[in-house]
């Protein structure tokens, strides 16, 4: 019992494919403070709202920026604002900017050895579809109708 306990335990300590990477929610957290100012913001002003370390911004920054997401100003500090508007940003594009393809299970991408032989394949693929789409939906422009800001 106490074995079984020990590895349920081990189970639910790691992240799976689905599991957003703290720089991936840094980067909708940048995203949706630079969509709520509506404008340029120093990089300065953002790690101060968002406790954000300033190097880990600046490498989320590059890789938005890298993605057509976001661009940047010259000036006597490097600003950032949306590339975009808040209603042309969807959440599966911010999630693959980030960190690549956005995958449910490693079947879905047939990095799975035992693919050939699992009954669950086609769960795990009909389910990655639906959480695409969803994702594909919900833009910035959502996420900050109820944003509350707290800072």
């Amino acid at each position: 019992m106490a074995n079984e306990k020990n590895v349920n335990k081990q189970l639910h300590r790691h992240a799976g494919p689905i599991n957003l990477a703290p720089h991936v929610q840094h980067g909708l957290r940048a995203l949706l403070r630079l969509a709520i100012n509506g404008g340029y913001m120093k990089l300065r002003e953002v790690v101060n709202k968002e406790n954000i370390a300033p190097m880990d911004l600046e490498n989320i920054l590059s890789l938005l920026q890298e993605s057509e997401l976001v661009k940047s100003k010259e000036g006597t500090t490097e600003s950032y604002a949306l590339a975009k508007k808040p209603e042309e940003i969807n959440l599966k594009a911010i999630i693959e900017a980030m960190q690549g393809n956005m995958n449910l299970a490693l079947c879905i991408e047939g990095e799975c050895d035992r693919i050939n032989m699992c009954r669950s394949a086609f769960v795990f693929k009909a389910l990655d579809k639906i959480m695409k789409e969803k994702f594909k939906e919900i833009t910035l422009a959502d996420l900050i109708k109820n944003y509350e800001d707290k800072s």
